[in-house]
């Protein structure tokens, strides 16, 4: 658990399991031994709209969801180990499950989706034309997009809470000039945060854009995978079978490496699966 100081609204990140595969996928010049990937998920307070979880990291329910083929593929190509649930390690620090009111998914990846079982909140915010997109696809279809259905709860869509348009741009949020510009849409009437449409990596993808007493905090989901993403070290070929669209992620890493090399003074870039993001 890493924890950042700041103003009414408080931030947490939580490792929530790990998964290896050939550290070149993530990076070119990693070579092919196996690297571990934290998944990093995030507990935003507020103190009117309370407790939001941004992704909720890996389960047992994975395991049991992955049992079967073709679900099984899924297990095979990302071997998976935890210690502890996200659940686990909220009420360890004395944070009840029960007080979470609202789950934001960056995206259907199991790796994302999987600790949802373990909640009960108001609603889930999600972009419902990835979601959609998704469930138009046989099992094998799904399962080739990192997703596994069983993983949701049975009334995900009664709460879901959908992103349809993001009428704001990051931009004018941030009050610089972008050499690509990023969508968004208000989360908190306070402006204090925003979503904001990454896409490219899955269908639906987005991010969250969180205002600290230290500066902007830049909830990426996995838009990148390392640091070295930032600074001109791309994922290799590989990494494209398992993009949704190549095209747009590419646009999207390179408008987020701007954003890293023009005002990483003004916003703290952080990746679910980047573990520089967390050390020392």
């Amino acid at each position: 658990m890493s924890r950042i100081p700041v103003g009414h609204v408080e931030v947490e990140f939580f490792k929530v399991g790990q998964c290896s595969h050939p550290g070149c996928v993530a990076e070119r010049g990693c070579g092919l031994a196996p690297k571990s990937f934290p998944n990093y998920c995030t507990l935003i307070r507020h103190p009117l709209y309370g407790n939001t979880l941004f992704d909720t990291g890996y389960h047992p329910a994975f395991f049991e969801q992955t049992r079967r083929f073709p679900e099984r593929l899924y297990a095979l190509t990302t071997p998976v180990s935890f210690d502890q649930t996200l659940r686990q390690q909220l009420e360890a620090r004395g944070i009840s499950g029960d007080s979470i009111k609202r789950i934001i998914l960056s995206h259907f990846h199991a790796d994302h989706i999987a600790g949802c079982i373990d909640f009960n909140p108001d609603e889930y915010v999600a972009e419902e034309w990835g979601y959609q997109r998704l469930m138009a696809l046989s099992r094998f279809g799904q399962v080739r997009k990192g997703f596994i259905k069983g993983l949701l709860p049975a009334d995900f869509e009664r709460r879901a809470a959908w992103v349809k348009r993001y009428p704001q741009k990051l931009s004018g949020i941030l009050g610089v000039k972008l050499k690509h510009d990023f969508d968004c849409c208000m989360l908190f009437k306070d402006g204090s945060a925003y979503l904001v449409s990454l896409p490219g990596h899955a269908a639906g993808h987005m991010g969250v854009l969180v205002r600290t007493v230290q500066g902007w905090i830049f909830l990426t989901g996995d838009a990148f995978w390392t640091k070295g993403n930032l600074i001109g070290r791309k994922p290799s070929y590989l990494a494209r079978l398992i993009m949704d669209e190549v095209r747009p992620f590419m646009v999207t890493l390179d408008a987020l490496s701007y954003l890293y090399a023009q005002h990483s003074d003004l916003v703290r870039l952080i990746g679910s699966h980047d573990e520089a993001a967390f050390q020392p």
